[in-house]
């Protein structure tokens, strides 16, 4: 496969074609000062020749695995707690929520800048997540609180008393999601340099979990089109991905979608909120995903054309149950000896499934009652984000491997609101 980096990743050596390359980055150098909380680091983007064959379409991987905390959130958390920074300087506390990816980003960002951190974590958070929290220096609330939604109320409590205290929630925050729009930029310029025409792709595929990375990817792309309009032309469109019990974002998104006018508010769209999460993938764990988040897809799934067949060209829903999930996720290690937690194999799910699912999302027709178009969809230049997480290991991989094999039949699978 390729790699497309800057310059403080390892060069690929075209002749080896095929080989799978692990970025190895060394991070005190990628980020200059430890006065800042994020600096130069681009992440890899990766040319899947064995996805690319599977699939029919050119799939390239944005690794954001390599960001100092194994997960795409360092980009907007990062972001948050550099204009905490700001306001407090040395004495800024960053507090935060969050039993894994959020929490690590928190406290990577805290260590970078010097400044104190506090992540409250539900009583149940792996032994594990809270060592790596405490590891980096973060202090680590984990007896008070059941659930997430608790840790937030007292993590928000804690900000509030705390003159130098700053607030880091998941997703909500409108500066996480501007960090997270970074991600665009990125990856026109990589698609650029690998002389994909205008840089855009065709199709950009990311787990959606309360909303603050698609919420982010739609700026990010919106952003591009007013600055490179070609690379508007056509919108890339996206494909959301949740699992089953943790899908407040798409039976939201799927409410509006089979009925516009369910779901809307003079203020935009409502969510639904789930009673519980369900999911073994807790890192889509939002029992109510961001009313933003919501809003910002519904206006960028909808087309300026009349003529467009359908309400959302540019945006199609995937959730899955989690053995589909989880059956990307270790068929991901083995062809790229790269460990992502299921929340992210609800991304590459749509990849590994490509028939059931690709195909479908693709179709220039529309599909009915499960029925996909018989027409086959032209080759795409397709972009992964390969979320990352911390909520996993090589002994997990191999239980889903063992449990649940390719997933192939027998697990659900809704696209925009319908079985197939």
């Amino acid at each position: 496969m390729h790699l497309l980096s800057n310059s403080l990743l390892p060069c690929h050596n075209a002749a080896e074609e095929g080989v799978v390359v692990k970025p190895e980055i060394s991070y005190d150098t990628a980020l200059p000062t430890a006065t800042t909380a994020s600096g130069p680091l681009i992440t890899p983007l990766v040319y899947s020749t064995g996805l690319s064959d599977r699939t029919g379409h050119d799939v390239w991987l944005k690794l954001e695995t390599a960001n100092l905390s194994g997960s795409f959130k360092d980009r907007g958390i990062f972001k948050s707690a550099e204009l905490g920074y700001a306001q407090h300087g040395p004495e800024t506390h960053l507090i935060a929520a969050s039993g894994g990816n959020a929490g690590l980003a928190a406290a990577t960002a805290a260590k970078r800048l010097g400044v104190r951190c506090t992540v409250v974590v539900p009583k149940k958070t792996e032994d594990k997540v809270v060592r790596k929290l405490q590891e980096l220096g973060a202090q680590v609330e984990n007896k008070t609180v059941d659930v997430l939604d608790d840790a937030d109320m007292l993590a928000r409590t804690m900000a509030a008393l705390d003159p130098k205290g700053v607030y880091i929630h998941p997703f909500e925050s409108w500066d996480t999601a501007l960090g997270h729009s970074s991600i665009v930029q990125e990856i026109r310029n990589q698609l650029l340099a690998a002389g994909v025409p205008n840089g855009r792709p065709d199709v950009v595929t990311c787990s959606v979990g309360g909303g603050g990375l698609i919420r982010g990817i739609i700026h990010g792309i919106n952003t591009m089109i007013s600055q490179h309009p070609t690379f508007g032309s056509p919108k890339p469109k996206l494909i959301a991905c949740q699992d089953f019990g943790a899908h407040s974002f798409g039976a939201s998104f799927n409410r509006w979608l089979l009925d516009p006018d369910a779901g809307a508010t003079s203020d935009g769209n409502t969510v639904i909120s789930l009673s519980a999460i369900t999911s073994q993938a807790t890192s889509l764990g939002a029992k109510t995903c961001s009313a933003a988040a919501l809003s910002a897809s519904v206006a960028y799934s909808q087309s300026d054309v009349a003529s467009s067949s359908g309400p959302a060209p540019y945006l199609s829903t995937v959730i899955v149950d989690d053995a589909i999930s989880a059956s990307a996720c270790w068929q991901f290690k083995r062809d790229h000896h790269i460990e992502v937690e299921m929340a992210c194999g609800a991304a590459l799910s749509p990849i590994y499934l490509n028939k059931r699912i690709l195909d479908r999302v693709l179709a220039r027709e529309s599909f009915t009652n499960g029925a996909a178009s018989s027409e086959a969809p032209e080759r795409q230049t397709i972009v992964v984000v390969v979320c990352g997480g911390s909520k996993v290991d090589g002994a997990m991989l191999e239980r889903y491997e063992s449990e649940y094999g390719e997933a192939d039949a027998g697990w659900r699978v809704m696209i925009d609101g319908q079985d197939v």
